[in-house]
């Protein structure tokens, strides 16, 4: 009883699995070379694309109030990461783009990434042409430093602008102020120092030559183009071929209803007695009739 049970069961071992592998291993090899084959047309008919990039040392963050001298200060992690994040956010803004595009002289493709735990910004660019990536990679981190420049002269102007305006009103007062009025002296040494900032920073701008930030590395032309990437395509497209052909040789092996094994036809009869078995014979493969019983008088097929 335990044994038609164990018969009918619809467990099936390793050795099993590895039966229905071997007699459909031709639906796994032809569906896993389609996969590659489509896969492999499909990358080499895609445009070769390159890749190049240069990194940039951001400019110090300027301190609470323009006209103070950039901060050089260390920061911490947090102001640090918002930093890179805002000079992430500039660097791929309109201004710099504008710029990449006019001194390229078409619209390019390129990407900006911080490096972890740095203050240095990578500036990749993407072409079909390597020596055109690391022109358009060299440009975007060039106009970046330039546009960063322009930006802090810009902030810089403005807040002279409003220190000389700040500075005229505090001497308006003091000379509205009696001579004897005792915040007359504080007024006039605020008007003063706020004077003396914004000469400092007047000096300062006309110093200027940059923003504080650097190339730290140019882009050279690379050898060997990012995508398409056939290798890995490949090796991916095998692998998903390979499982799609497993899969699909178990179900049209499930899908089969051929009786092959002794074990086939025990679970088709329903576990009933099987009460002979006639052996295979090399003669019965040959071409042409013929009867075992004749050719091999003496062999266990003959018996059977």
């Amino acid at each position: 009883m335990d044994e038609d049970a164990d018969i009918l069961s619809d467990t099936s071992g390793l050795r099993d699995y590895i039966d229905v592998l071997r007699r459909r291993k031709w639906i796994v090899i032809i569906t896993t070379l389609i996969c590659v084959g489509i896969t492999l047309a499909y990358s080499l008919n895609q445009p070769s694309n390159y890749a190049a990039s240069s990194y940039v040392r951001v400019p110090p963050p300027g301190g609470k109030d323009p006209l103070d001298a950039l901060d050089t200060t260390s920061l911490n992690v947090d102001q640090q990461r918002q930093l890179m994040q805002d000079e992430r956010g500039f660097a791929r803004g309109d201004s710099v783009k504008t710029e990449v595009r006019k001194q390229i002289g078409k619209p390019v493709t390129y990407d900006v990434e911080p490096v972890v735990n740095s203050t240095i910004l990578k500036f990749t660019g993407v072409s079909p042409s390597a020596r055109e990536a690391a022109a358009i990679a060299n440009v975007a981190a060039d106009a970046y430093l330039q546009e960063s420049l322009k930006s802090d002269v810009s902030t810089l102007q403005e807040a002279m602008k409003a220190g000389d305006a700040s500075a005229k009103r505090l001497i308006d007062q003091v000379r509205e102020l009696p001579r004897t009025s005792p915040t007359r002296g504080g007024l006039y040494q605020a008007a003063v120092a706020l004077q003396q900032r914004v000469g400092s920073a007047r000096v300062r701008m006309n110093l200027m030559t940059d923003s504080g930030g650097k190339f730290l590395a140019i882009a050279s032309a690379p050898d060997t183009p990012f995508e398409p990437k056939t290798p890995r395509n490949v090796a991916i497209a095998a692998a998903i071929g390979l499982l799609l052909g497993i899969a699909a040789a178990f179900v049209v092996d499930r899908l089969d209803d051929t009786l092959r094994t002794r074990r086939d036809l025990e679970i088709a009869s329903d576990g009933r007695p099987i009460l002979g078995q006639i052996p295979w014979t090399p003669s019965r493969s040959a071409r042409g009739a013929s009867l075992v019983t004749l050719d091999q008088p003496r062999s266990s097929p003959t018996d059977a």
